[in-house]
Formats: structure tokens, C-alpha cells, sequence
């Protein structure tokens, strides 16, 4: 795409070219265009939309709004020195920049800080934007009218902890306090104005934030920010299934896939229908080639085929690097089908009221009576804590004896963070159909843990959501590069991610001890044991009414360990070649004995008494089980993880060694056995 006369004259004046007198449009257009870059790898390379940490927090942001508006800055020719003057009047002039740009984003100012920032956006929410309008004339004259940097030493001196701040993260917590202040001098919430056009122009995940900050009428809560969260991530899962099963080659006979793209603000919107992948190409082409897709950089026509190309190709990962249409623009793709519609997926922000909805706050926001104040660091964690909590407490409602019923309902839950609702959703509902009194407290389990998951797979939560393959130590170009290895990485540490289970069983296991005056190697058994057709410990070791403390302790300590006794599992920890030698059995023969016991064990588990049939769960499933089993035997000191295991056997030696375990055996036994 060539840049147009229009486009020309903007970059001359905003960029501040010498023009030769009697230069050709082409010569002009050369020197543009190289302008342009050389531009925007001045402002990459200065980090021009990079903010300081402290610039980031909420509720500093709105302790600078309120300072400004309230202090007396007199800028000679812009304000008076009277309280809260000086925002105003920066509020007026950044308003009317604002509709400025908005009103010139086809080859105006707005275009071209569009273009800029495009180039060398950062997850700032605004930085970006403002660190680009300092490029242009337009944006330099602006900021010497305001004197930003008259307002940053009266923020500084009204707090010092401010030092460290500069003029951009002023500009930027100003415009997150218009926002969040729901200013009439940007036009409130009044359809159409200012403000709503600000919070629909951009449709990643910090633009999202952004209008929910207008939603709630300043600083989302905890719980509000989950709720986006959750619903962000599931809304990247839901476009990635519905651009697949769009671009699957032999559509339905009369089946035609629409795509509606917003293209500005104000919800100025085109449409495009196509019926297969090359028809979606030359769409994405064409948006890359048109004078009114916003923010889009000149390039050569066979530049634009390759990245039109490859964004076809990203649009069905859920990692993809192009989740946007070209310049970054909204848009919503649905099905149409003898001429009804239905809505496939969109990434629409807040064009369309499903966001908001799914959030729970009013789109068109209403007036806010006052301000909602960010929270504190203390309230952060206090909510974070409260999320552990109520897992904890819905995991301690569980009835005892069921905690594989546990392991396998939350493994199930867990999948809901990387598969689609539709599948996993009907098999959580089976599951807990069986539990029969027990369902409401393992439907609190399923609750709770979602609650908490919500709120970790939020991008902006320390140590927050990393896609698969980064779990697993794998960069987004190596799993480019390699889709098989990257499908493998994805599905080890998915697994690896079905909760750590040890964690909650390893606690219930010291309570069951203290509550049942059990040692902690027989609370181990107990809990591995299921409600269903197991005896207890106790009727396993033939414990009598009346026989002593010592007399039951041992007899239940039989029982737990196999009939060996407590002695043979005290001599057992010292390792398997004593454990082989107090028997005067060879190493051989041993190894036959165990194998009995596997295939005994995998009878059983046939026959139906068993508390699993491990051939029947699902992989995931199955390895939860596994590494709760090394947390519970030997805190994962000596047996393998779960891929170690795997290789050369599959999930057998997972099977096997989960079965040994149910029939009593030990850690030494599993290992003898060969099973790693």
C-alpha cells in the first residue's frame, strides 16, 4: 500500500519534512514513507510507551488525579493558578486533540499517531498513544501549551514518592483518572461521546480494561477484574474453535461465514463474506491494502499477501500472534445459513453489550455517584488468600474416603481452563451425578476452584497466565518452528497442571491422622481408598471392639501395609536390598512377586471391587492421580514424574504402579517391580 497525497502532506507536517521545491509525488512519497520508519524505530528503540512500575498502580494513579485536581498550576496563556484550573484546562485541549484525531483516521493526525503506535505499541493502555503524539508537531505545540512538566513538580512536591515519575506517566494516570472520573468535559456516558469512543477503540485486553474502568466509574475490584479475566481467556479459546471449524475445508452446501469489522470509534463497520481460507486471505489482504483500516503501516503488495497469510494461519491458534483483524480492529464472525445468522465468536470489545453482560456491569455505563477507589496491596492479597481458603474449606467439606472422587472431579475442572466448556462441562455434571449426598460439597469443590482460576489466568496477575508451551520452557517461535514438539510440551504440562492435588490430600491426610488416632502412613491408605466397596482399615485387619490400642495399631498397620506389619515397613524404608534380604528371596523371584501382584491388581480393578478402572479415566486424569500417589508415598523424593514414567511404556507403568498402590504395596515394591 502506497501512501496517499493526503497521507504525504500529514507526514510532511507532523513530522517536519523539507520539502524540494518541485519534487514528484513519488519523490515525496519515498521520503515519507522512510520518514515514517525511521520515526518509529526512534520510539521503539527510546521505549517510548514503557512506564515506570510504581506509574502502573492503580491507586497511585488516582492519588495523582486527585492531587492535580486539586492544585493551583498556573501556566501562563493555558490556566489560572486557582485549585483544579489547571486540569481543566488540560482536559479541555486534550478533549479537542482527542475529536481531532478521531475525525482525521484515514490520513489525518489520527492516522499517522495510529500508525506510530501501531508500530510500537506496549501493554500500557495509553502509553503508547502518548509517547507517539510527542512525535508530531501537532502533539509537541499541544504539550508546550500545557506544560506537563509543570504540573509533575507540583505533583512531586505536594508527594515525593512521585520523583520518580515523568511527564508520560503523569499524561497517562490523567487520562486513566478522566475514565475512571466518568468527566463531562469528554462527554460522560452519554451515548457517543468522547468517552465511550475512547473505550471501544481498541479491542485487546487492556483496551477491554480500559472500558470496564468507565463501566464500574473507576478502579474494577478484585472480583470485577476476575470476571474480565475469565472471560478474556475463555473469548480467545471460543475464536480460535470458531475461525477452525470456519476454515474446515467442504462447507455445508449453502453456508457462507460473514465478517463484520469495525473500523472506527464510533462504530463505523464493514462486512465481508467468504466461504473458504482463500476467501478469507484476500479479505485480510484487502483490509491490509485499504485507505480506511486504521493503523496500517505502507507495505508492499506481496508483504501484505504474506502477513494476510499468516494471519489466517493465527486466527485459529489460541496463541496467535494476529488475534485482531489488520489494525488492530474489532470485529465479530458469524455463520449465515439461508440467510439467518448466528453469532460465531467476536472480539468486538465494547462495540456489542456481551462483554459487559458476561462481567456484569451496565454498557452504556451509568452514572457513577463517586468514585470507586482502587484496592490496596492488602486487599489484593486478602482477596487471593480468601480464594485459597474457600478451596480449602469446600476440599475439608469432602466426606472422608472419597478423596479419589476428588482428584478426578478436579482434574476435570482444571481442563475448563484449556478446553471447551461444551465438552468438559458434561462430563463434570456425570461425574457429580453419581456422588449421590455428596454432590453439594464436591459442587462447592468445582466452585471454588474455579473461583481461584478466574483469578490466575488474568494477564496482568503476577505470575499470572502463560500459555502452555512458556510452562513449559518453550518460546512462541521454537513452538512455531516445531508443532509437534509444541503439542507435546502442551500436553505434559496440562497434565502437569491438573492441580497440585498432593497439596490438599497431603493436609487431609495429617487431620484424618489427628482426627482417627491414625498413624500417617495408615491415613495415607484410608484416603486412597474409595467409599465405594472398599472395607475399612480396620474390618480389613480384623480390629475387634475389644482389643487394645496397641493390639488395634498393629493389626490396622497389617492391614495398611499388605500384611507385612509395621516392622516390615520400618525395615522397608532402608531399601530394597534389605527389605530383600530379611525375606532371603532373590532379586528375581521378588520381581516375579511383584508382577503377580500387578496382575492381581489389574484383575481386581476389572472385576469392578477396585476404587478405579485406570483403563477407563481420561489421560489427565490419570496423571493427576499418579502425581498425587508420589506425593502421598514418598513426597516425590524417589518415584518418577509423570513423563519419565511414559517413556517406553506409555501410561501402563502409570496404571500399574497406581494399582500396586491400591493393592498395598510400597514404594520399594514399585520399584523393584521395574515399573520405572
Amino acid at each position: 500500500m502506497q501512501l496517499s497525497e493526503a497521507q504525504i502532506r500529514t507526514v510532511e507536517r507532523e513530522l517536519g519534512l523539507d520539502v524540494k521545491k518541485g519534487a514528484s509525488v513519488e519523490e515525496r512519497r519515498a521520503a515519507a514513507q522512510e520518514a515514517v520508519r525511521e520515526v518509529a524505530d526512534m520510539l521503539r528503540k527510546a521505549g517510548h510507551g514503557n512506564i515506570g512500575k510504581t506509574a502502573a498502580d492503580r491507586q497511585k494513579m488516582q492519588l495523582a488525579y486527585r492531587i492535580i485536581s486539586k492544585a493551583g498550576i498556573a501556566v501562563k496563556g493555558f490556566s489560572g493558578s486557582g485549585s483544579g484550573e489547571w486540569l481543566r484546562a488540560w482536559l479541555r485541549t486534550t478533549g479537542e486533540a482527542h475529536e481531532a484525531e478521531f475525525a482525521s483516521t484515514t490520513s489525518g493526525r489520527g492516522w499517522l499517531v495510529g500508525l506510530l503506535a501501531a508500530k510500537t505499541r506496549k501493554a500500557a493502555a495509553g502509553g503508547s498513544m502518548i509517547g507517539s503524539k510527542g512525535a508530531t508537531s501537532s502533539g509537541r505545540q499541544l504539550r508546550a501549551k500545557q506544560d506537563l512538566g509543570a504540573a509533575l513538580k507540583a505533583l512531586i512536591k505536594a508527594d515525593l514518592s512521585f520523583a520518580v515519575w515523568t511527564v508520560i506517566d503523569l499524561e497517562r494516570a490523567l487520562y486513566w483518572g478522566a475514565v475512571e472520573h466518568q468527566t463531562e468535559a469528554w462527554g460522560g456516558v452519554t451515548e457517543g461521546s468522547l468517552l465511550l469512543r475512547i473505550c471501544r477503540f481498541a479491542a485487546c485486553f487492556y483496551g477491554e480494561r480500559l472500558g470496564l474502568a468507565l463501566a464500574v466509574g473507576g478502579c474494577p475490584s478484585s472480583r470485577q477484574n476476575a470476571a474480565h479475566g475469565w472471560y478474556h481467556h475463555c473469548l480467545v479459546r471460543e475464536c480460535a474453535r470458531a475461525w477452525s471449524a470456519v476454515l474446515e475445508p467442504d462447507p455445508p452446501p449453502g453456508t457462507v461465514a460473514v465478517l463484520k469489522v469495525y473500523i472506527a470509534a464510533d462504530g463505523t463497520f464493514e462486512e465481508h463474506s467468504f466461504t473458504d481460507r482463500a476467501g478469507l486471505v484476500d479479505i485480510l489482504y484487502r483490509l491490509r491494502r485499504t485507505q480506511s483500516t486504521r493503523g496500517i503501516a505502507p507495505e508492499r503488495e506481496d508483504t501484505s499477501r504474506r502477513l494476510a497469510e499468516e494471519q489466517a494461519t493465527s486466527l485459529r491458534e489460541e496463541q496467535g500472534d494476529r488475534p485482531l483483524m489488520p489494525g488492530a480492529c474489532p470485529y465479530e464472525l458469524f455463520r449465515e445459513v439461508e440467510g439467518v445468522r448466528t453469532l460465531l465468536c467476536d472480539r468486538a470489545g465494547w462495540h456489542s453489550g456481551r462483554m459487559a453482560r458476561a462481567i456484569g456491569v451496565n454498557w452504556p455505563p451509568v452514572r457513577a455517584t463517586a468514585v470507586q477507589p482502587a484496592e490496596t496491596a492488602a486487599e489484593k492479597k486478602a482477596y487471593t488468600a480468601q480464594l485459597e481458603a474457600g478451596v480449602a474449606t469446600a476440599e475439608a467439606a469432602v466426606p472422608r474416603g472419597m478423596s479419589n472422587e476428588l482428584v478426578l472431579l478436579l482434574g476435570l475442572a482444571a481442563r475448563l481452563e484449556h478446553e471447551d466448556p461444551a465438552i468438559v462441562q458434561p462430563q463434570i455434571e456425570a461425574a457429580l451425578a453419581t456422588l449421590g449426598d455428596a454432590r453439594p460439597s464436591f459442587e462447592a469443590v468445582v466452585e471454588a476452584s474455579l473461583r481461584r482460576t478466574m483469578h490466575a489466568v488474568r494477564p496482568d496477575v503476577k505470575g499470572g497466565h502463560r500459555s502452555l508451551e512458556s510452562q513449559g520452557g518453550m518460546t512462541a517461535a521454537q513452538a512455531k518452528r516445531s508443532p509437534a514438539a509444541a503439542k507435546r510440551v502442551r500436553s505434559q504440562v496440562a497434565s502437569d497442571n491438573v492441580r497440585s492435588t498432593g497439596k490438599s490430600i497431603a493436609k487431609e491426610m495429617v487431620a484424618a491422622a489427628q482426627r482417627k488416632d491414625e498413624t500417617e502412613q495408615e491415613a495415607r491408605f484410608r484416603l486412597a481408598q474409595s467409599s465405594k466397596g472398599t472395607a475399612s482399615i480396620e474390618k480389613q485387619g480384623g480390629v475387634l471392639p475389644g482389643d487394645s490400642d496397641a493390639v488395634k495399631k498393629q493389626k490396622k498397620g497389617d492391614a495398611a501395609f499388605g500384611g507385612q506389619g509395621v516392622g516390615s515397613l520400618q525395615q522397608s524404608v532402608r531399601g530394597p536390598s534389605a527389605n530383600l534380604a530379611r525375606f532371603a528371596k532373590t532379586e528375581e523371584s521378588r520381581k516375579a512377586e511383584l508382577q503377580d501382584a500387578v496382575a492381581n491388581a489389574t484383575s481386581t480393578s476389572a472385576s469392578g471391587s477396585s476404587t478405579v478402572d485406570y483403563d477407563s479415566i481420561g489421560q489427565a486424569e490419570l496423571r493427576g492421580l499418579y502425581a498425587a500417589m508420589r506425593k502421598e508415598m514418598d513426597g516425590g523424593e524417589r518415584l518418577p514424574k509423570s513423563a519419565e514414567m511414559r517413556k517406553g511404556g506409555g501410561d501402563n507403568k502409570i496404571k500399574n504402579a497406581l494399582r500396586m498402590r491400591d493393592a498395598g504395596k510400597s514404594v520399594d515394591d514399585i520399584l523393584a517391580c521395574g515399573q520405572v
